[in-house]
């Protein structure tokens, strides 16, 4: 068949075993793949929600769901879609890991875990770990301890305090709020 996952929806409406299989793929964003494409041309975040759909509609009480940066090449909006569908995992009882750079992602997160302060090498030290909103408080209190003058300026932009990146192997350095390139994942 040469023709992808959402016109075959419209093709197949007729066929609810198929037509139901193929909305769960349009749900996770994978509309626009072509019918019996090879798997090979995937990228790595299309495969692993491929693999995700053959899960889907299962009870998964005892499952746990890792995730290694599934959003690379996805549209905005389909990053939007995919926190949908973890929300759905959830709700059947699944645990979700994800391992991601998104910040929509790590804004929808229960819990985050940021290790670094830098990758390979630099890196492997948990940073920072609570709710997003526990580092995001953490980060405008740190603030206000480096920039002292400044820190009623940082309370009363709360959502947009700051940011924490780290330059250094052990130095996390935190630059002043105001400016929304700096703002912080956790508005």
């Amino acid at each position: 068949m040469a023709m992808d996952v959402h016109t075959a929806l419209g093709a197949c409406k007729d066929l609810s075993l198929v037509h139901s299989r193929l909305k769960v793929l349009e749900e996770l964003g994978l509309g626009y793949l072509t019918l019996g494409e090879e798997t090979p041309s995937l990228s790595g975040g299309e495969a692993q929600r491929l693999k995700l759909a053959s899960e889907m509609g299962r009870a998964q009480d005892d499952s746990l769901f890792v995730f290694d940066e599934p959003t690379i090449g996805l549209h905005p909006l389909d990053v939007q879609t995919l926190l949908g569908v973890f929300q759905t995992l959830l709700s059947h009882g699944a645990t979700v890991v994800v391992i991601e750079h998104d910040l929509d992602v790590i804004r929808n997160a229960d819990y985050v875990i940021d290790m670094g302060p830098g990758g390979g090498e630099e890196g492997g030290r948990v940073v920072a770990s609570g709710t997003p909103e526990d580092i995001r408080r953490a980060a405008v209190l740190r603030e206000a301890e480096i920039f002292p003058a400044h820190a009623e300026d940082c309370a009363s932009l709360r959502p947009y305090s700051a940011v924490h990146s780290h330059t250094g192997p052990s130095r996390p350095e935190t630059r002043f709020c105001g400016s929304r390139s700096m703002l912080s994942p956790f508005q």
